[in-house]
């Protein structure tokens, strides 16, 4: 439950620090007064927009911090540990916005996003006000709350996650068919190609290897013309260049000088001769590689320009083409996989719509047996409110009562059930639909008892009620105060009023009263107790600051004080 709340610069609020009990807690206050303000800062620390537009005039920022405790709460000790916030009994939530509209938000002094806080807000608190009541006559909203009544969450959850399953296989199955043409068109070009490449039989670096061999074929001719050229002057006895060479370094001989020089020219001439003598068998060697092979060339040139045709037919490089050959196989064996898929998906759909209608029905056969008893505890809590007996009846049926209750089309998220609530507004008339013939007052009412109920098996244990007694007087004005101190025997509420009869059976009482001061206007929210929440009770039955004698004693009787 929430125990505290500290709110600084907050709209009209400069700082105010608020502890809480439990049991039902009224909120009062002339119209204007700023009564949704506290409401509005509690429900800030759990996550609801807060622009910057709310913070107090001149100042920089606006913080808002509100304390749980969650000794009785395992679910929220058990979410907290999830994220490692849990530090206690009791948990911290705080809420800094900037006047530039920059947001911080802690969990127990763990920076975290606003989103955590509505999370956690979803296990701490709920809030009820007049939109709230105009959700009554949606059929989504009665169905959650006969669901809740008749604890079909895993059941809820069984229905949608099979719903959730079949929709996707559904898809997967709708994609396979839809794409047939286009796959089939693709699968033939991928046999094509890779048959091509198959016939290819590329051997590793051939590409490389053959461009090598067509080049060495090409110019074998002219490179062996060449070599004969220079092997004729090397072996030629009128040339005879080894033999000159000789004669050469035999006239040097005869130079008697043992200089530097002489002797590094004839070392030069010595091992030119060396090299030339050498040279021969290396020519030969070297001649003894190329021969000339027109028939092997034709066949080089033709395998080489093969495999460089398909390269460019597919835009790659020769050395590529294993590689492209491979992907062409997995694509190809993944297509061919394709008409096991569809099998697949279909046996997975049958099975999946099985389950659908075994949970389908099972959730059914639940809301159908919870509904008497649902019916009975709001009519014996309407005859309090002041309606007629047995005027509320809940309808259900197939989501399309023409079609057999196992078709598909009967398949929704949240079962094959339509709901409606029903009210016989007079006695004599027919029943009407709720959206169709209650009035704000008869929602509110109606809204009302369903809480009550909703509240004996609810786990959150904080509601926030903001003036959902609206359009209501009088002596059921009395017992709606009846209904809500009922609801606060079984948890903490905040019920914002302007109702003297509900403000008179809480258990705490919260003013707020709005002044001028040095031309800024403040908001000051405080509790009052004894005498002065008689006055606020008995202002509130007068309509006015002059408070009777009648008021006061009217007040002190609502309040059951002597």
């Amino acid at each position: 439950m929430l125990t505290y709340i500290n709110i600084k610069n907050y709209l009209t609020v400069e700082n105010l620090e608020m502890n809480f009990r439990e049991g039902m807690t009224c909120i009062t206050g002339e119209t204007g007064a700023g009564k949704s303000i506290l409401l509005g800062a509690i429900t800030s620390t759990l996550g609801e927009s807060t622009p910057a537009t709310l913070v107090r005039n001149g100042s920089d920022k606006l913080e808002l911090i509100s304390i749980f405790n969650i000794k009785e709460l395992p679910n929220v000790k058990d979410h907290l540990e999830d994220f490692e916030w849990y530090d206690g009994d009791e948990v911290v939530l705080r809420r800094v916005v900037t006047a530039e509209g920059k947001n911080k938000c802690f969990i127990n002094s763990h920076i975290c996003k606003v989103s955590d806080l509505k999370k956690l807000s979803e296990l701490l608190l709920t809030f009820h006000d007049q939109n709230q009541q105009q959700n009554l006559v949606k059929a989504k909203r009665q169905m959650t709350m006969l669901d809740h009544y008749c604890s079909n969450e895993s059941k809820i959850f069984r229905v949608k996650h099979i719903y959730g399953r079949l929709k996707k296989a559904r898809e997967r199955l709708f994609n396979l068919r839809n794409n047939f043409e286009e796959t089939n068109a693709l699968y033939q070009l991928l046999t094509y190609q890779v048959n091509e490449i198959a016939d290819l039989d590329l051997k590793p670096n051939e590409s490389a290897e053959l461009e090598q061999e067509v080049k060495k074929l090409s110019k074998a001719s002219d490179y062996l013309q060449e070599l004969g050229s220079a092997q004729y002057i090397l072996d030629n006895d009128e040339l005879d260049v080894v033999s000159q060479i000789r004669q050469v370094i035999k006239h040097l001989d005869n130079i008697d000088d043992s200089g530097k020089a002489i002797t590094e020219i004839r070392d030069t001439l010595e091992s030119a001769l060396i090299n030339l003598q050498e040279v021969a068998p290396m020519m030969e060697t070297y001649a003894n590689e190329y021969e000339v092979d027109p028939q092997r060339l034709s066949e080089a040139n033709h395998r080489l320009d093969k495999i460089l045709t398909i390269a460019s037919k597919h835009k790659i490089q020769p050395e590529k083409i294993s590689v492209f050959y491979r992907d062409l196989q997995e694509r190809l064996e993944q297509m061919e996989c394709s008409d096991m898929d569809l099998e697949v998906i279909e046996k997975e759909i049958a099975s999946l719509i099985e389950e659908y209608i075994e949970a389908a029905k099972e959730l059914r056969e639940s809301r159908i047996e919870g509904i008497p008893r649902l019916e009975r505890e709001i009519n014996n809590e309407l005859i309090k409110l002041h309606f007629n007996e047995d005027i509320f009846t809940i309808n259900l049926e197939p989501n399309k009562p023409d079609y057999p209750f196992d078709a598909e089309d009967q398949f929704e998220d949240h079962g094959i059930d339509r709901i409606d609530f029903y009210i016989q507004p007079n006695l004599g008339q027919e029943r009407q639909l709720l959206s169709k013939s209650a009035s704000g007052g008869e929602l509110s009412r109606i809204s009302l008892v369903l809480e009550l109920i909703s509240s004996r098996k609810n786990a959150i244990p904080t509601l926030i009620f903001d003036e959902v007694d609206s359009g209501i007087g009088g002596e059921t004005g009395d017992a709606v105060g009846q209904l809500l101190m009922d609801i606060g025997k079984n948890n903490q509420i905040f019920v914002i009023t302007h109702l003297p009869q509900v403000a008179a059976k809480a258990q705490n009482h919260i003013l707020v009263k709005k002044q001028i001061k040095n031309s800024i206007t403040q908001t000051n929210i405080g509790e009052v107790i004894d005498n002065d929440r008689v006055q606020e009770v008995a202002r509130m039955l007068g309509g006015g600051k002059n408070i009777s004698n009648e008021s006061w004693k009217y007040a002190r009787q609502l309040m059951g004080i002597q």
